[in-house]
This record gives C-alpha cells, sequence and structure tokens, in this order.
C-alpha cells in the first residue's frame, strides 16, 4: 500500500524554501572538505523534522527537533524550529522557552526577534512584547513595522503619549510623512476622549 501526498504550487515553494536556507553556509575552507557521517545524518534528520513539520506530523518533527536540540544546545536555530512547532502545536509555555533561548543565542536575529514579538502579542503581553520592539526597532531603525508594532503595545498598554512619542520619532527618521502625522492626531483625539468623556 503506497501513500499518496498532493502538494499543490505553493506548498512545494514552502518545502523548497524551507530546504533552501536549511542548508549550511559553505565557506571557501568547507568547498574542499568531505563531511562526516555525523554532519551528513544531522541535516538529513533537520532536512526529514523541516518536512514533517510542512505535511503537518508535528509530534514526528518535535521529536526529531528534539533530539538535534540534545545534540546541540547551543544552536539557536534549533531552538526557533522547536518554538514554531511547539507554536503550532498550542504549547504556549514550551514555545516561549525555546522562543527566548532563540532570541538569546542569536540576539542579531531579526526574524526570532519578531517570531517572539509577535508571540508575546498574541498571548496578552503587550509589555514583554513592547521591549522586544524597542530592541528591534534600535537595530532596523528603517523597518516601518516595528515602529506600527511598537505604536500598538504603547495602546494595548494604554499609554496614549508613548504611542505618539514613536509617531514623532517616525517623523524624524524619515521625511514628515502625512500618514503618521494623521495617525499621531488620531492617538490625541482619542486620548482626549479618554480623558474628557
Amino acid at each position: 500500500m503506497s501513500i499518496t501526498i498532493k502538494l499543490n504550487t505553493k506548498h512545494l515553494f514552502i518545502l523548497g524554501f524551507c530546504l533552501l536556507i536549511s542548508l549550511p553556509h559553505i565557506s571557501a575552507q568547507q568547498l574542499g572538505r568531505v563531511k562526516t557521517e555525523a554532519e551528513i545524518n544531522t541535516e538529513e534528520k533537520f532536512t526529514n523534522a523541516q518536512r514533517e513539520l510542512l505535511t503537518g506530523r508535528i509530534d514526528k518533527a518535535l521529536t526529531l527537533f528534539e533530539e538535534l536540540y540534545r545534540e546541540d544546545r547551543e544552536n539557536a536555530t534549533l531552538a526557533f524550529e522547536l518554538a514554531k512547532a511547539y507554536y503550532q502545536k498550542k504549547d504556549l509555555i514550551l514555545t516561549e522557552k525555546y522562543a527566548k533561548i532563540a532570541t538569546e543565542k542569536d540576539p542579531g536575529n531579526k526574524w526570532m526577534a519578531e517570531f517572539y514579538g509577535v508571540f508575546l502579542l498574541d498571548c496578552g503581553r503587550p509589555g514583554a512584547a513592547l521591549a522586544v520592539y524597542q530592541k528591534l526597532n534600535s537595530q532596523h531603525p528603517l523597518e516601518s513595522a516595528y515602529y506600527q508594532n511598537l505604536v500598538d503595545c504603547h495602546l494595548l498598554l494604554e499609554k496614549t503619549q508613548g504611542a505618539i512619542n514613536v509617531y514623532n520619532q517616525m517623523e524624524k527618521t524619515w521625511d514628515p510623512m502625512p500618514r503618521f502625522t494623521s495617525a499621531a492626531l488620531n492617538c490625541t483625539k482619542r486620548e482626549e476622549k479618554l480623558l474628557w468623556p
């Protein structure tokens, strides 16, 4: 008996992209070097875990990722993959554990930090998310999405002045843009309504 898995073009593209980014970076010194059997087995196990995750077999993917992580606890990518898999499984405690480990092991990786920030917002923790987005914003000041995430966090914390300050910071970073100015004015009007019912 054979099992046929139908993948549409979107799934194939995602699978191909994940496999592509999971390939190790090859330096000039590594071009002439033959990989050890252990390295090949690790890469194969990682690729198999990615495939299991993409085909919806989260438990099998988690088993493989956990095995790899036990062998290399310093690997931020493995911690990140575990966080994403546990998030799909809706295990918030383990998602947070591994997302935090990933961002600590690789503090410059914006994708890991973005995931952690979104996770914190989804869990109703805008204060913690605010700290993540402030760090991302300082590392990547030209990413407009981080400014908006900061505004959202401030508004969820009911800190309207903080949101206005973020809009002011945006205007200093870029030329004044009408959409930022009008958004800041809307925050001011909202604050007035809260103060003067």
